[in-house]
């Protein structure tokens, strides 16, 4: 399409150079082929509009629709052709990306629960350590973040977390009488403004 729009630009520089021969418009826009040339791809910008007709229009008003062909086929036919075919394969370049970035996501998280599952090939299943750990994999995902690789460590301390929910109700306390003075700050503050 792009190689279609340049020989459009260049047809007519040649028929408005021949066209224009001998005239205020042809030295002053169309002395040269390349001249011409630049001149209409320029015009197909719609940079120099009305500069490049105007010469021509003053001699004989029916030359406009020369230019006027010009930027309507060239400017609202080609040009928009040009960017939605760009467009297209832009959005199938994107589509097969995020295509790729599902398998390869979906294939990870299946690697990563067969490596935490317990159970018969046939019947794998989580317990509430592997579903914990799960969980992080996934929310590392989410997030970018890459806290997918534990220790041996960490499987007594999530187990010790999830068996004794008073300690984190405690730690859930402290929080929110953070955050209750943190809205009182807040709120005086503003009493004070």
């Amino acid at each position: 399409m792009f190689f279609f729009i340049i020989v459009y630009i260049l047809y007519f520089s040649w028929m408005l150079q021949r066209f224009f021969a001998g005239t205020l418009e042809g030295v002053k826009y169309f002395n040269t082929f390349w001249n011409a040339f630049w001149s209409m791809f320029v015009l197909m910008t719609t940079a120099n509009y009305p500069d490049i007709m105007l010469p021509a229009y003053q001699n004989n008003r029916w030359t406009c629709f020369f230019f006027i062909i010009y930027l309507i086929l060239g400017l609202f036919l080609f040009m928009n052709l040009l960017l939605a075919i760009i467009y297209s394969k832009f959005k199938a370049k994107i589509e097969e990306n995020l295509e790729l970035d599902n398998s390869e996501r979906k294939a990870y998280l299946k690697g990563r629960f067969d490596e935490m599952a317990k159970g018969p090939e046939d019947d794998r299943y989580l317990d509430m350590v592997g579903m914990y750990k799960f969980l992080i994999v996934i929310h590392g995902l989410v997030n970018n973040n890459s806290q997918d690789i534990f220790e041996s460590y960490e499987d007594a301390l999530i187990k010790y977390e999830m068996d004794h929910p008073q300690e984190f109700l405690a730690k859930k306390n402290t929080t929110n009488e953070l955050m209750g003075v943190l809205g009182q700050e807040e709120s005086h503050d503003h009493n004070t403004l």
